[in-house]
């Protein structure tokens, strides 16, 4: 974690001061300080309660003054990191040092802050307060925050200290993160930290460093030959399994195209985005990379049958279709099989069934039978949480059970995912609030990994 340090130069603005046969600059001509007094507070783009909300600050903590408007009933904060407004109502702290020193800002329409006046202290002299703040590390990529809010914190933990608010649609730069890839670390200011499930990231969450400037680990050497034996969660595939497949491309499909039906946990950013723009490496095995080859061109497109919120039911609802592509009356898994022509299709839900379980099973069931009829070969994948069970009363991995019944009624191939990552930290779900569901960082390599090694099955086993 970078670290702050305050230097008052307050030596040099003597030493300034004697050479030019003046006295030093008092503390009063100091930048004030302003220290709120409730437990948090917004920050405006303009001096006004009706500003937008920018940022937040909260108690206990010093913030210098760099400018007011004409009657001093709105100080502009130095913020950290801060590319808007910063303005706050005065009286919702206490001021150490004098006003009078602050310069009179004006606002510009656009929230741009323009000086208004000169400080009433014209008295030259060195800035009171630098602060300094320790490298974070090279920056790696962006994140694009896409919840309403969320605090960044002074640690990689939901007990960290509040250091501000952000808000939709801003932009951090990502140095790194913590070792299961639940928390990254960004540029705000210096070193600091948000869930990474706030927003979408521009590269491999896997291929950032761990915190504390350790580089990715170094592959090992590149096994060029397939193992003996994948994970026992990646299964041969059946002689009836591989006449679906090849009755595919018979049927005019194209055998080098693969669909992919889910939540959000397969959205493109986590999941398709890191095989179709080859931002996953397969170091360490190398014998995927023929498969990647074949099957990994077809991810550079919309997944239309993947959205956060789809359940085993809406994805069959023409409502949740995506108009710009999918014909009327279209629902977003028959659109992603039209569209894609793809040969496989991995179904990648339950999570968002949590309080509709019981009708997981027939909703299931058409999905299944609505990829067969269309000369596509389903890949059935269980999910890494428990929602059902923990938050809609359903027995302990009751979707789960339920795909993998299915998977053996049907003799279609399983990806049992749920399977694969029990060994990892909070079983491969990022640590939130209340009931995790959300892939971690490890999660998300052995959901790639896994997706490869099916493919890999289905292609060449």
């Amino acid at each position: 974690m970078a670290v702050r340090r305050l230097i008052v130069a307050c030596v040099l603005a003597g030493v300034l001061g004697l050479a030019l046969g003046q006295a030093a600059p008092t503390a009063a001509q100091a930048a004030p300080l302003f220290t709120l007094n409730a437990a948090s507070a917004y920050l405006r783009d303009i001096p006004s309660p009706q500003g937008e909300r920018t940022y937040s600050i909260f108690s206990s903590r010093a913030y210098r003054v760099t400018g007011r408007n004409a009657d001093s009933t709105w100080l502009q904060l130095d913020f950290a990191g801060a590319t808007r407004g910063t303005w706050i109502q005065a009286n919702y702290g206490r001021l150490d040092g004098e006003i009078s020193t602050v310069p009179v800002v004006a606002v510009a329409s656009t929230g741009v802050t323009l000086p208004a006046s000169a400080p009433t202290s014209a008295a030259p002299g060195p800035t009171p307060f630098l602060v300094i703040t320790d490298s974070a590390g090279p920056v790696r990529g962006k994140l694009t925050i896409t919840v309403a809010s969320t605090y960044v914190r002074s640690a990689p933990d939901w007990g960290g200290t509040r250091i501000a608010s952000i808000f939709k649609n801003a932009v951090l730069d990502v140095t790194g993160r913590d070792g299961p890839g639940n928390w990254l670390q960004i540029v705000y200011g210096g070193a600091a930290w948000v869930p990474a499930g706030v927003g979408t990231y521009s590269g491999s969450l896997m291929a950032l460093p761990i915190a504390g400037g350790a580089p990715p680990p170094t592959p090992a050497p590149g096994q060029a030959q397939p193992p003996p034996e994948l994970p026992a969660w990646i299964p041969l595939l059946t002689p009836r399994q591989r006449n679906l497949y090849a009755l595919a491309g018979l049927r005019g499909r194209n055998m080098r195209a693969f669909a992919i039906a889910g939540d959000c946990n397969s959205e493109s950013y986590l999941y398709s985005d890191l095989i179709g723009n080859g931002w996953y490496g397969y170091e360490n095995n190398q014998y995927l990379h023929p498969t990647w080859l074949y099957f990994g061109r077809s991810m550079k497109r919309p997944m239309l049958a993947v959205n956060g919120g789809f359940t085993s039911a809406s994805v069959m609802d023409p409502l949740w279709a995506d108009p710009t592509w999918c014909e009327a009356g279209e629902s977003p898994f028959a659109c992603e099989l039209r569209v894609s022509n793809a040969s496989v299709i991995f179904i990648m839900l339950g999570t968002g069934d949590h309080f509709q379980w019981q009708s997981f099973e027939t909703n299931y069931r058409r999905l299944l039978d609505h990829a067969i009829a269309s000369n596509v070969l389903p890949v059935l994948v269980t999910k890494a949480d428990a929602l059902e069970s923990e938050e809609g009363g359903a027995e302990p991995d009751y979707i789960n059970n339920v795909v993998r019944r299915l998977a053996a009624e049907y003799d279609l191939p399983l990806f049992d995912f749920h399977q694969a990552v029990q060994s990892l930290p909070n079983r491969g779900l990022t640590d939130e609030p209340g009931h995790d569901f959300h892939l971690n960082a490890e999660a998300i390599g052995v959901h790639v990994l896994g997706t490869m090694q099916m493919l890999y099955n289905i292609r060449y086993r």
